[in-house]
């Protein structure tokens, strides 16, 4: 038996002498490290961590090592050559306070990846940064502290999932607001149009955190403009052997009231838009742990929201200083270990919304409505785990998840308390596989996507989703790419359309099944040095659209009876002629029915009309122009017509098209680890006067400018 043990040793002992572990570090051509970077060779598979590092057992001298990182270019070497340090390379885009990278990736070309990085001027408004390199809409206003959301052409919020790291933002079919989320905050931004994830069908949009790269770094920033505007911002990063840490407060004020016209009025006449003052206080907190195979990382963020909330200027009265108070924590926990089978992942997180309605100031004869006088508080609560595994096994990139969330919202009426909602709570889990690959054929890249992913609730039977996404690529210097993809999705009710207990005005429905979506769409782009040209149609078909009617008792109730299809053309273009000057384009064209019909199958009244609320086209143009660390920008906005009714039987129900010219203009100094960074952004600059919604105004000429100043050690 002995002689086994030590016959087992010596083989053992001998079979790691014959192999050879190699080390070193991947960065990309700004000297930054990369993380998740596969390294193959002819035995064996590593990743990096997130310093860049990695450790590679197997390989023999004479055998070749490949460098594969989705959106950077392949690098193969010899085990001899090898170097210590391996760069790839990007292409970067630079758009005014940021670099950004599209780093489209190579086994599906329908998802961007966009890398932020601090270029001159302050870090803009995320929401902003997120139109300027897609076809992403705002809804909402757009000043400061307002609540706003994004959206693909033709669909609305609901089929925008927000996550942060991975993990879901917000409340199940409802649009999140994004501007709760702080740019200084974020790293990278992953864009998923189509995602199979629930309620994921127009757009998964993952903010990746920032992660500290200096031993110890400060950065302040002072913002002013319009409306009372003053924003302060600190910020306090550093790191130490294998630990590293931020920290961060924002403080924000604003009054909001702005001036504006009623169109139905004498067009001359202005009005001022009051009681709308915003106010927010956010903290944050993370650090992270490494070490070779492992990392850790907690983050915490705590948001203190105040928002006066005027009503339609049609009739404010009813709306008399209304205001929504609202705290948010979120806590997010991660753990990643490096195997080699790949890199598994595991994250737990918890998050607490809480909010305050309150529309008791209003006089009489106002205060007699009860549908207005009206104070509430809703809260919800989250918390689940999220388990994941990515690798590479016979030349296929695999990925498998699971997650487990539990979910509760509550509704206390402090002015109607027979309206109150005992806790409603909702469970579900799923499982979310996919692969990938490519293939290699003479000058030919074929690409391919799958994924599927299986949901299980605890009030509705279980939702399956899929996606399948194949591409073409060809050429060198100058690349053509065709990618075509088909994906089923879902979207699940509100906690309002399901429990909404009812008043005289509206009740909910717990009936309510999940919407639907059966997505195919196909883009075909060129790119030839610096130069792109994209093309895009998406066609949406969705069933079981949630629509809200009045039922026998005139109270509002949403249900199940409609469908709805939407067809959206998309044309992107990028161009720089020479290199202190380039110019980029969107635009979208959007065709939008509503395709209701009654319980005997028959064509409703409203079947064939445009869905309300959607523009049938939108344009960006944006113009750059830089010299040395000044940086110009002129933008110019279209955004089309739509109706604010189903039946339109009357023009003066549709909104016209409105179009808004902006400027943002940008500066840096560095004095050796001290940097001082001065911008400013000039909004409606011709003064024009529009709506968004029916009775919502927008604001007309407006600026803010911001002071940064930023050391390193």
């Amino acid at each position: 038996m002995k002689k086994q043990v030590w016959l087992l040793l010596i083989l053992v002992f001998f079979n790691h002498l014959s192999s050879l572990e190699i080390r070193g570090y991947v960065a990309n051509d700004q000297g930054e490290p990369l993380a998740d970077v596969f390294i193959i060779g002819a035995d064996g598979l590593a990743l990096t961590d997130r310093t860049g590092a990695y450790r590679l057992a197997g390989p023999v001298a004479d055998s070749l090592i490949l460098f594969h990182k989705i959106g950077y270019r392949d690098r193969t070497f010899s085990v001899a050559d090898l170097p210590d340090t391996v760069w790839l390379t990007i292409d970067p885009l630079i758009l005014p306070g940021v670099i950004v990278r599209d780093n489209s990736t190579s086994n599906d070309l329908f998802v961007k990846k966009l890398t932020m990085k601090n270029f001159t001027g302050h870090r803009q408004d995320l929401i902003r940064l997120l139109r300027a390199n897609s076809v992403l809409q705002l809804t909402g206003s757009a000043l400061p502290g307002e609540e706003q959301k994004i959206l693909l052409p033709g669909l609305s919020a609901d089929y925008t999932m927000v996550m942060l790291d991975g993990i879901p933002l917000g409340r199940p079919g409802e649009g999140f607001d994004i501007s709760l989320i702080p740019a200084d905050l974020i790293d990278q931004v992953e864009m998923i149009p189509g995602s199979e994830r629930s309620g994921g069908g127009g757009m998964v949009i993952n903010l990746l955190t920032r992660k500290n790269r200096h031993n110890l770094g400060a950065t302040l920033s002072l913002t002013a403009g319009s409306y009372s505007l003053f924003q302060q911002n600190l910020s306090l990063a550093g790191k130490r052997n294998n630990w590293s840490f931020d920290l961060y407060l924002n403080n924000l004020s604003a009054s909001n009231n702005f001036l504006y016209k009623l169109p139905w009025n004498n067009p001359d006449s202005l009005r001022q838009r009051i009681n709308n003052d915003k106010r927010g206080q956010d903290a944050g907190a993370g650090f992270c742990w490494r070490n070779s195979g492992w990392y850790l990382s907690y983050r915490f963020l705590y948001q203190d929201v105040f928002r006066k909330l005027p009503g339609p200027v049609n009739n404010p009265e009813l709306f008399w200083n209304s205001r929504l108070t609202a705290i948010n924590r979120r806590h997010h926990l991660l753990l990643e270990k490096l195997t080699p089978a790949g890199l598994g992942q595991l994250r737990i997180f918890r998050t607490e919304d809480r909010a305050i309605y309150d529309n008791t100031r209003i006089s009489e004869p106002w205060s007699n409505f009860s549908y207005y006088y009206i104070r509430n508080r809703t809260d919800f609560e989250s918390y689940g785990l999220l388990l994941s595994m990515k690798g590479r096994l016979a030349g296929w990139d695999y990925r498998l998840e699971g997650d487990f969330q539990k979910q509760s919202f509550s509704y206390l009426e402090y002015t109607a308390p027979e309206n109150n909602i005992e806790t409603a709570r909702r469970w579900l889990g799923a499982v979310n596989p996919g692969v990938s690959r490519q293939w290699k054929v003479a000058a030919w890249l074929a690409l391919l996507d799958l994924s599927c992913r299986q949901e299980w609730l605890s009030e509705q039977k279980s939702l399956s989703a899929w996606r399948l996404a194949p591409g073409l690529e060809i050429g060198e210097s100058w690349k053509l790419r065709l990618g075509v993809a088909l994906h089923r999705s879902n979207t699940l009710p509100s906690f309002y359309e399901l429990y909404w207990q009812g008043d005289t005005q509206a009740m909910g429905n717990p009936d309510l099944q999940p919407e639907e979506l059966l997505t195919w769409q196909t883009q075909l782009e060129f790119d030839f040095r610096k130069q792109t040209l994209k093309l895009s149609y998406r066609h949406d078909d969705i069933d079981h659209k949630i629509i809200w009617i009045n039922d026998f008792n005139y109270a509002w109730k949403p249900v199940n009876i409609g469908a709805a299809s939407i067809k959206t053309w998309r044309i992107e273009a990028s161009l720089q002629p020479i290199h202190f000057f380039w110019m980029t384009s969107t635009l979208a064209l959007v065709q939008s029915r509503d395709l209701t019909r009654t319980s005997s199958e028959e064509p409703s009244a409203y079947y064939g009309k445009d869905l309300i609320y959607t523009p049938d086209s939108h344009l960006d143009l944006n113009w750059y122009l830089q010299a040395g660390s000044l940086l110009l920008l002129v933008n110019y906005e279209r955004t089309g017509k739509q109706w604010t009714t189903r039946d339109q039987l009357t023009a003066e129900k549709q909104l016209p098209s409105f179009d808004l010219w902006n400027s943002s203009i940008s500066y840096s100094v560095k004095w050796a680890t001290l940097e001082l960074k001065f911008s400013a952004d000039f909004n409606n600059i011709f003064n024009h006067f529009y709506e968004i919604y029916a009775y919502s105004p927008q604001p007309g000429f407006n600026w803010k400018a911001g002071l940064e100043l930023i050391h390193n050690w």
